[in-house]
């Protein structure tokens, strides 16, 4: 068969292909050993072994020293950093790593259980409407169960028809006593399940109290104390009543609505200042108003709309949701 190779070639080159995935361990020894890469027959020339061995040990050393770098890198960008490291917040607060996780993991566990709240508040009202249908046909059982009782209600006996019709007599006592019991055997049952569903209630009511009680505290730790706790309900007295709320209204267990409360009493009291303020900047120049007094002043607004609006709804409905959900991004608490 005919040679159709190119003519004028001492010796035939083999095509170049890209090297397989097995072949870069080798590659990789080859260029560390500083053996150069080649095709060629000719045996390489013998290296001196301490110069290997300087090399390979300068290699050592460079990684080591990329490593160190790399670590220094990461510290610098914030990697890695140990708890007690410190670390300057935008508004110039020094704080601690630990300090920053441990503030992460409460606002996450708050965001939990706020979430995990909302759904039982939601069954709770769910189980509400159920209990209030139960009742409600209930109520009409026994409501029609008395109607047919009183529509049969005997007459008492005459006791003077013991003497004309004794047999009578006794046959129309032992009816009217049979209805009599069975009145107040109707009544019982009426009782007993009313009874019975306001313990129910009252349990209900008692561990969600106990569980927004818990909420309120974590995002308020001083309400732990009790001088405290006593001064904002004497601050509650005062000021929670311009806003239409009444005395009921506040025993809503709800730890939103004393967030919400808390930092308008907060506003209020600053505002009450604001006279004092003003008398002791008597005679000094006056502050342009700027973009940001009017975002305040816009601010106050909606605060006390939103307010009005969560006394007329109760929190309840499209427009309570919104409200509440206003007043917590506001306040800082979602």
């Amino acid at each position: 068969m005919p040679d159709e190779s190119p003519q004028g070639n001492v010796t035939d080159q083999p095509a170049t292909s890209p090297p397989k995935e097995s072949d870069w361990g080798d590659m990789a020894t080859r260029i560390l050993d500083d053996e150069p890469e080649t095709d060629s027959v000719e045996e390489p020339a013998e290296d001196d072994p301490d110069e290997d061995e300087s090399e390979t040990d300068n290699a050592d050393d460079e990684g080591e020293a990329e490593e160190e770098d790399e670590e220094r890198t990461r510290d610098a960008q914030g990697r890695f950093l140990p708890n007690d490291a410190k670390v300057t917040l935008k508004d110039g607060t020094v704080t601690t790593v630990q300090d920053l996780k441990d503030g992460y993991f409460r606002q996450t566990d708050y965001s939990r259980k706020t979430l995990e709240l909302s759904k039982e508040r939601e069954a709770f009202q769910e189980r509400n409407r159920a209990v209030e249908q139960r009742e409600s046909q209930l109520a009409q059982q026994f409501d029609f169960a008395e109607q047919v009782l009183t529509a049969f209600q005997p007459s008492p006996p005459d006791r003077s028809e013991i003497q004309t019709d004794p047999i009578g007599y006794q046959d129309r006592k032992a009816a009217y006593d049979e209805w009599v019991a069975s009145w107040q055997n109707l009544q019982w049952q009426r009782g007993q399940h009313q009874e019975q569903q306001q313990q129910t209630e009252s349990q209900r009511f008692q561990e969600r109290l106990q569980k927004e009680e818990n909420l309120l505290l974590e995002r308020v730790p001083e309400f732990k104390d009790e001088a405290k706790v006593t001064a904002y309900e004497k601050d509650l007295t005062t000021y929670a009543k311009d806003y239409g709320f009444t005395r009921d209204e506040l025993k809503i267990p709800d730890h939103r609505i004393h967030l919400v409360l808390r930092d308008a009493i907060k506003y209020r009291k600053m505002q009450a200042k604001k006279p004092q303020a003003q008398e002791k900047a008597k005679g000094k120049p006056p502050m342009t108003p700027g973009k940001r007094q009017d975002a305040k002043s816009n601010d106050a607004r909606a605060q006390s709309r939103d307010l009005q609006t969560l006394s007329t709804t109760r929190g309840h409905g499209p427009d309570g949701d919104a409200a509440w959900e206003r007043a917590l991004k506001r306040s800082g608490h979602i």
